[in-house]
């Protein structure tokens, strides 16, 4: 005979042994998790494969019991093959469905993390947007006391929305989409010009070149029968907002 025929028994009763000590072990990390209250999911995984281990192990035992039985339960070992393999598959079935309440309620867990990250998430923003929402008022409320006028170019020389409540009262009206020069050299248009050509040459050159520029600007200017005095800051762009020329207007006509 040969090496597979004669340990056959041998072979049989190890596989016995090693599946017993199997279900022995996955009964033994139930009893454990349960007693030190591990996670639901392991809990729902050592249940649902003791269930289907359980099951495989008691197709051993039931052919023993029918095969000593046969004249008492009427079947012959052909007949009960049928019953085991039924029995086997439902057993699939019922493992299956553990492991897919197990896939559930991950996802479930998952999914009340990630909302609770966005509920987070939106309330930060929310904080955030207040912060800076405050800080832009007390700005704005400290440049509307300051008792000069501040404004901002863009490189087409207009007024951005962004001037104090001082630039209003020199001017008179609001500025917002002005041009600059337009304000400044009202009906004296070769100054106007001039103005506009150092303007541009600001936001086309370098720092130095820049900085030269600037200071080729007017000291001062009259503004609606006031004197007003001018300095000029270059703001560097950042981000997505490009450079601009802060313009900073103060009273001295008294």
């Amino acid at each position: 005979p040969g090496l597979w025929e004669r340990y056959s028994g041998l072979i049989a009763d190890v596989q016995r042994l090693g599946f017993s000590a199997l279900c022995t072990l996955c009964l033994a990390v139930g009893a454990l998790s349960l007693r030190k209250r591990a996670s639901s999911e392991a809990k729902w995984f050592v249940a649902g494969l003791s269930c289907y281990l359980l099951v495989n192990m008691a197709g051993h035992p039931l052919r023993l019991y029918i095969e000593h039985n046969i004249g008492r339960i009427g079947w012959q070992p052909i007949e009960y093959v049928p019953l085991l393999v039924d029995f086997l598959d439902y057993s699939l079935l019922v493992c299956t469905v553990f492991f897919g309440i197990i896939a559930f309620r991950r996802y479930a867990e998952v999914y009340r993390k990630i909302r609770s990250y966005n509920e987070h998430l939106a309330s930060w923003n929310q904080a955030l947007e207040s912060t800076v929402r405050e800080r832009t008022r007390a700005l704005r409320n400290l440049l509307d006391h300051a008792g000069q006028g501040f404004l901002t170019l863009n490189e087409r020389l207009v007024v951005q929305k962004e001037y104090s409540e001082e630039c209003r009262r020199l001017f008179g009206r609001e500025i917002k989409g002005e041009r600059f020069v337009d304000l400044m050299c009202p009906g004296r248009p070769d100054e106007r010009e001039l103005q506009a050509e150092i303007l541009h040459s600001v936001f086309a050159g370098d720092e130095l070149h820049r900085e030269v520029c600037l200071s080729l600007l007017p000291a001062d200017a009259e503004v609606e029968g006031r004197r007003v005095s001018l300095q000029y800051k270059w703001i560097p762009a950042h981000e997505s907002v490009s450079g601009r020329v802060m313009v900073i207007l103060t009273d001295i006509s008294e």
